[in-house]
């Protein structure tokens, strides 16, 4: 798989629940990544997260690849301007510097509330005008440019209008993009980070390999 590996590979054959066997060994190496493949379902014509996978990207203290197989593209990171999403223009930015692929920040302004951009702006009407619209674009460019320049990364900024996930997955497809690089948030009472339903619906249509950032 790895013929270009210098070091010797350690493989493990463990006992019990696959989904504990490999968070408790995660946790014992401080892995800084986690990658696991994905399940075929008969009837369905994307690939879905089996069991295990779904679990692992849900619990693990470190970033996890959910690897499909390989294509040329570039590396997209979707974000939501959040605080919990930053992370993935970071991991994206890296990915694409070891890579030299092309870098492509996106953002979809779907929903109000929460907007990152839409709460520098403080008070708006309940519909947007066409000038908060152009506001609430202009704010999203300027947070992602900032996060870049501070990464010292360059990168296409795309700020879409509209479905967060069928934008992504549409973007994706006509780029194309080789690794969709996204991130994740936490829910109050859990002791992990958990997904959202944004990014658990991307890993499970991505077209390519999904890098989840914690």
């Amino acid at each position: 798989l790895a013929p270009q590996m210098s070091a010797t590979a350690e493989v493990f054959i463990e006992q019990g629940s696959a989904y504990d066997q490999i968070l408790a060994r995660a946790e014992q190496w401080q892995a800084q990544l986690i990658a696991v493949g994905t399940h075929g379902r008969t009837g369905l014509r994307r690939l879905l997260l089996g069991s295990v996978a779904d679990q692992i990207v849900r619990a693990a203290h470190c970033p996890v690849l959910v690897a499909r197989p390989e294509r040329e593209g570039a590396i997209l990171a979707a974000t939501d301007l959040t605080d919990p999403a930053l992370p993935a223009i970071e991991l994206a930015a890296a990915e694409a510097g070891r890579t030299g692929r092309k870098l492509v920040v996106m953002h979809a302004m779907e929903a109000r509330e929460g907007d990152a951009a839409m709460g520098l702006l403080g008070a708006l009407p309940a519909l947007d005008t066409p000038e908060t619209l152009a506001a609430r674009r202009e704010l999203a460019r300027l947070i992602i440019q900032t996060a870049l320049q501070r990464l010292g990364a360059q990168a296409q900024v795309v700020i879409a209008e509209e479905d967060a996930l069928r934008e992504t997955l549409e973007l994706a497809e006509s780029l194309p993009a080789s690794l969709i690089v996204v991130g994740t948030h936490g829910r109050s009472g859990l002791s992990r980070v958990v997904l959202g339903s944004m990014t658990a619906r991307l890993i499970e249509h991505a077209p390519c390999s999904v890098l989840v950032a914690r």
